[in-house]
């Protein structure tokens, strides 16, 4: 599993779709919309219910407010058979 900073999805752009993990009520505005990266909000809760509606071929960043759901949810995506899956760290901290 790959770690990612808010440099490293500016170079991965467009390759690389975020998943937003965080629940409705905690998700905001990630402040990447420079970066031209698709975000895909699915609450941690409800990714496994989603797993048919994601390529396996897609380049996948997982975010949450601390990480450490992000890295859980990466272990289900990886046992599921998805190879090209990364973890961003806290954005927060990065602008």
């Amino acid at each position: 599993m790959e770690f990612l900073n808010l440099e490293n999805l500016k170079l991965l752009a467009p390759h690389v779709k975020i998943i937003d993990l965080r629940h409705p009520n905690e998700a905001s505005s990630l402040g990447i919309n420079q970066t031209n990266i698709e975000v895909i909000s699915i609450p941690y809760y409800l990714l496994k219910t989603n797993l048919s509606n994601l390529n396996r071929d897609t380049h996948y960043a997982l975010y949450c407010k601390k990480g450490i759901m992000s890295r859980l949810q990466a272990g289900i995506l990886k046992d599921k058979g998805f190879t090209k899956i990364s973890v961003i760290r806290d954005l927060s901290e990065q602008t």
